[in-house]
């Protein structure tokens, strides 16, 4: 099972810059929304517009799970959408091409298994997600999630930061990780300081592909699109901000 470990606002950590058709990623644990209403990016099947760049500074030997779902996925003769991926080093040198066939979920990967992301150096890598103009005939919305993935027996430690004086949440109030298990029973032990009065540990299941919950790329767990942006029965709902709903079908 692929479970997500503590989504701030659609689209809320991200410095878009619409000339450049690009946007940092300034909390690389939350999805980023295209084509899906009035604020998330738009990739319009039109010349010179079909394509939008995200920039996530990486760490060299972490595992990040990347991939892109959503409502184009079609399993149908005629998919609408096709999304492509094209990755850029921090040197700005291309890195790789990741060109499913239209209506299938695209998966960026560097190991040998063709699971995870696991760059060779740190730095701010590039990811452009390009509309294809010779297989599209629309638009249709998508996700694109980035999240490191952990081992499950091991400790890790992340800097977390309280509101701000207008309670306003901060980038590092909420944060995330993904692990898989199969294990019936979980447990998460979470050290915080002496003085904090108030913390908040959330665990999301997001897939189960056996039993037709998400996507089973490469022998692991993807979630459908829209459990990024609701809960369905027991699954999805991911998010890291404060706000947010209590799933009481979990």
């Amino acid at each position: 099972m692929l479970n997500f470990a503590v989504v701030s606002a659609r689209n809320e950590w991200l410095d878009s810059d619409p000339t450049e058709r690009t946007s940092t990623v300034n909390k690389p644990v939350d999805p980023v929304f295209i084509n899906d209403g009035t604020d998330s990016i738009s990739i319009p099947l039109v010349e010179y517009e079909n394509y939008w760049s995200f920039v996530y500074s990486l760490k060299a030997g972490r595992r990040y799970h990347i991939f892109l779902v959503g409502d184009w996925i079609s399993n149908g003769s005629a998919p609408i959408t096709d999304y492509d991926i094209k990755v850029y080093k921090p040197s700005g040198a291309e890195h790789s091409t990741h060109t499913e066939s239209a209506g299938l979920p695209e998966q960026v990967t560097t190991d040998a298994q063709h699971q995870y992301f696991v760059p060779t150096q740190s730095g701010d890598y590039t990811f452009e997600i390009i509309n294809d103009l010779r297989d599209s005939i629309g638009s249709e919305p998508a996700t694109f999630m980035l999240i490191e993935h952990i081992d499950v027996n091991t400790e890790y430690s992340q800097f977390l930061e309280g509101r701000d004086s207008d309670d306003n949440e901060v980038l590092y109030t909420g944060w995330g990780y993904e692990f898989n298990t199969s294990s019936p029973k979980i447990k998460v032990s979470v050290e915080v300081p002496s003085n904090l009065d108030m913390y908040e540990a959330r665990l999301y299941a997001m897939a189960i592909p056996d039993q037709g919950i998400g996507y089973s790329l490469y022998e692991i767990g993807v979630p459908f699109g829209n459990y990024f942006d609701n809960f369905e029965g027991e699954y999805g709902g991911y998010s890291t901000s404060a706000e947010g709903d209590r799933n009481i079908d979990a």
